[in-house]
């Protein structure tokens, strides 16, 4: 987790950091350790940009290097973010049909 994310994003990372298993070296193999954390920091800088999609994408990814028999810690945040995203495009497409109305 970036040194520079705290309150409940870096608490969010810590806790998704942890469940993947990234520090103290709990399971899997030292890359997968190493790719999934690198994919965590690198959603934490997309949401210090406002890139809520290349957050989700790198989460999802992070996720996917290293998949766990329990519910992660961001399942919910993901499924928020991906929601949020897709009412984020409903409005896109709304106000265009009334840029062409």
């Amino acid at each position: 987790v970036p040194d520079h994310a705290d309150g409940v994003l870096g608490h969010a990372f810590a806790a998704a950091a942890a469940w993947l298993g990234v520090r103290g070296g709990v399971g899997g193999a030292g890359d997968d350790r190493r790719q999934a954390r690198d994919e965590l920091d690198a959603g934490a800088r997309c949401l210090e940009i406002g890139d809520l999609s290349g957050a989700v994408r790198r989460l999802r990814a992070a996720r996917s290097v290293r998949p766990a028999s329990i519910a992660s810690p961001l399942d919910d945040w993901l499924a928020d973010a991906e929601a949020r995203l897709k009412a984020d495009q409903a409005a896109s497409v709304v106000r265009a049909a009334v840029v062409l109305a």
